[in-house]
């Protein structure tokens, strides 16, 4: 579902760290129930039986509302558009009181393009939250989201994952942005689906990205033109990969991994072999890892702060990495601080913060001793919307990008960072 990770009450939580402490559901998880028997006997059966498991006496299943909307979230990843809003639908008359699931509900009709729909569903989480940003956010947008939408749809299922689409030329063929942002490879690279976190090989000729629910997908640069994005299958059983980044010498990968989505994330590492990759190797418990020239990390450290994120350097050690060092200056606050996308050179570093209580693009600078100055916001200055982040690099250090609305958005960063840097 569009920007929408549904594990707290506002799209900020889409962008914020996993903690390391692991969930379990309970046995009688309602939930897990309804996607058992979701693959054993079908959709229409699972939700006839998640309605008797609500209706059943109190204490027989745990029904709990946000493994609910992951499940219906579940349905639209998997490209179960209908069945997913059909879900929903049940589950804001189930929890009518739940902005969240009513927000959820009108991005899910935002997806299909369908204004009315949605236009009335996020009116509803406004009435019951007038505080809410997020659904103020897609309705004074609504103009520019559909026609993103119709856009999408008019891509989805035209080919198939690995298929060349024919679409040439660097980026996708597309427009060169300037300083206002606009989507990137609409309907290939943003889709209908939920994508962020792209990285691109030094040579421009690959990108991956990840799409939730699915994993990391990569889409090539063939002579007959990009491919459809296709899954990166990293291990031999299926495991939940996301936010991969691809060392300066594209030799390397580095990405989350976790067997549960109730599990806190680990950093992994895979070494380049022909055209795949070499069995990954576990680092370190965190999430979004770049890296350096040096061979250094930066990571959002997720473990001893399990509610908000802290950005930490790792230096090579052996055949791993060093304990963490916090990063000084201005990069870090009392705030949350999270997906660092640090310069090949280490001369700057890109990351999301809510120390102002908005989620908001910084970036600071390496200055002559080493040390890191002041955070420079980068929202006004490109007129960046709040709730982004994410934030990547072009190879050539020119255009930035970021995940808006469950969508890959680049902008021109060049001129902004060179005046930001004096």
């Amino acid at each position: 579902m569009k920007a929408t990770l549904l594990t707290a009450l506002t799209l900020l939580v889409a962008l914020l760290p996993v903690s390391s402490s692991a969930y379990t559901p309970p046995e009688n998880s309602a939930a897990m129930r309804f996607k058992e028997l979701r693959t054993e006997a079908g959709f229409e059966a699972a939700l006839a039986e998640l309605k008797q498991m609500a209706d059943a006496p109190e204490g027989t299943w745990f029904l709990d509302e946000r493994e609910l909307r992951y499940a219906a979230s579940e349905l639209q990843w998997e490209g179960k558009f209908t069945e997913g809003i059909e879900m929903l639908e049940y589950l804001t008359g189930l929890y009518p009181e739940s902005p969240v699931l009513w927000f959820v509900l009108g991005d899910a009709y935002i997806v299909e393009a369908d204004r009315i729909s949605a236009e009335r569903r996020l009116l509803k989480a406004l009435e019951i939250a007038p505080d809410f940003p997020n659904p103020r956010e897609l309705l004074d947008n609504m103009d520019q989201f559909i026609a993103i939408a119709e856009t999408q749809l008019a891509w989805r299922g035209r080919f198939q994952p690995g298929e060349a689409t024919g679409v040439t030329g660097a980026y996708f063929g597309d427009t060169l942005p300037g300083e206002t942002p606009e989507v990137f490879a609409e309907g290939i690279i943003s889709s209908s689906a939920n994508e962020f976190s792209l990285t691109f090989h030094p040579k421009g000729n690959e990108i991956y990205v990840s799409r939730s629910g699915v994993g990391v997908l990569i889409s090539k640069l063939t002579g007959d033109g990009w491919t459809e994005p296709e899954l990166v299958q990293f291990f031999e059983k299926p495991r939940f990969n996301d936010e991969p980044h691809l060392s300066p010498d594209g030799k390397s990968i580095f990405f989350n991994s976790r067997e549960s989505i109730f599990e806190g994330r680990e950093v992994f590492r895979a070494e380049r072999i022909g055209e795949g990759w070499a069995e990954p190797v576990k680092l370190f418990e965190g999430m979004y890892a770049t890296s350096t020239l040096d061979g250094a990390l930066f990571c959002t450290v997720t473990t001893g702060r399990p509610d908000y994120g802290v950005i930490g350097r790792y230096s090579p050690a052996g055949d791993g990495y060093s304990e963490p060092v916090i990063v000084d200056g201005g990069v870090n606050s009392e705030k949350l601080d999270a997906h660092p996308w640090v310069a090949p050179d280490e001369s700057f570093v890109i990351f999301d913060s809510d120390r102002d209580g908005k989620l908001k693009m910084y970036v600071c600078f390496n200055v002559e001793n080493s040390s890191w100055g002041e955070a420079r916001e980068l929202n006004e200055r490109l007129d960046i919307p709040y709730m982004c982040g994410q934030a990547s690099m072009s190879p050539d250090m020119k255009y930035l990008f970021f995940c808006r609305h469950g969508d890959i958005w680049w902008v021109d960063a060049e001129q902004a960072l060179s005046e930001l840097k004096q």
